[in-house]
């Protein structure tokens, strides 16, 4: 933990002091040898120090974006509005026994085959792990997939109270949050997500489906070997970049986009997280994903709708203004564009 990486740190200067003071004492005495071989001692401790203190860096970097375990109540919320009967927040399990979920829910989990042979592999990686879901009972991949990953979970033995169900919304004030607010700081992007926990720290994660199966997918991180989910680009953009919450420069945002575009297969993926982000009023990261998405894909018109909308919620009229200009030149008859000028000028 960081305690300990302190504490090594720490260790670390000691000894470097430790030798400094040694080659002190030792040119005091004329002793030479001895200072020779202190000063020595001591450049090989500062290489180590400088070795270790760039792995502290990077670990303490990867910590940034690992997340840690929700401890929120059970809530079994159902909110019910004309053609859109939901639950949000953290419900139990038995919620979806029932209807409206129960007739996706059972016939999903009844139609779906485990595998038998990686499950009994993964069923003692699974004793003291924690499994959360995050999840849209408005979400088609959460109707589909959600059944199989319950049905592995329990032919694996994992206790219903280590299986964290945690549903979202899908307004467009509060796309992919919980009322308890659990996906904070969390990165959840796409539904369902399923993140898998030891000691209340995440050790990986599933995004919308697995790269193989689900069962293989989880002996994967279970075993502690490397995994990325889907969703490449966003990913990296997670983990890798420190300043999203400023506002890059354009050189900065090409950049950012000649390293993601092969990382990413439509459009999509990134427009979909910007309006997570507006969502959760992240403005300025929001316009960072719009821009790299319009750098990614300067044809297509639906990137740059969404970068003036984000414009037009902050109120930057003249930039949504270019930003709809923009669409009408590679869409002369976009309605949505045309209405918009309208109420910006």
């Amino acid at each position: 933990g960081i305690l300990d990486i302190t504490c090594k740190i720490i260790l670390f200067t000691c000894c470097c002091a430790y030798n400094i003071s040694r080659a002190v004492v030792c040119i005091l005495k004329n002793d030479y040898a001895n200072s020779y071989k202190a000063h020595t001692a001591n450049h090989q401790f500062k290489k180590m120090k400088n070795i270790f203190i760039c792995l502290v860096v990077a670990i303490m970097a990867s910590c940034t974006s690992i997340s840690k375990l929700s401890n929120s109540p059970i809530q079994n919320q159902e909110v019910i509005k004309p053609n859109d009967t939901m639950l949000l927040g953290r419900n139990s399990l038995s919620q979806l026994y029932k209807q409206p979920y129960a007739r996706w829910f059972i016939t999903n989990y009844n139609n779906y085959t485990i595998d038998s042979l990686t499950i009994s592999k993964i069923t003692p990686l699974l004793q003291n792990k924690t499994i959360e879901i995050f999840l849209g009972t408005w979400c088609g991949d959460t109707k589909r997939e959600v059944p199989k990953v319950i049905k592995i979970l329990q032919a694996a033995q994992v206790d219903t109270s280590n299986i964290h169900l945690i549903f979202v919304d899908h307004g467009e004030t509060n796309r992919k949050q919980s009322p308890q607010h659990e996906e904070q700081f969390k990165f959840i992007h796409n539904v369902a997500t399923f993140i898998v926990y030891e000691n209340n720290k995440e050790i990986g994660r599933i995004v919308e489906t697995p790269l193989e199966s689900f069962e293989k997918d989880l002996a994967i991180i279970l075993t502690g070997l490397p995994y990325t989910p889907k969703y490449k680009a966003l990913y990296y953009w997670n983990k890798n970049v420190r300043n999203k919450k400023k506002n890059l420069s354009q050189e900065v945002i090409d950049n950012y986009a000649k390293v993601l575009k092969p990382l990413v297969k439509h459009s999509g993926e990134l427009n979909s997280y910007g309006y997570v982000l507006m969502a959760a009023k992240n403005y300025t990261e929001a316009i960072n994903i719009f821009k790299i998405n319009c750098a990614m894909y300067p044809n297509v018109a639906n990137a740059f709708d969404s970068l003036g909308e984000a414009y037009f919620n902050l109120n930057d009229k003249e930039n949504a203004i270019l930003m709809y200009n923009k669409v009408l030149q590679l869409e002369p008859n976009n309605a949505n564009a045309k209405e918009m000028l309208n109420k910006l000028h």
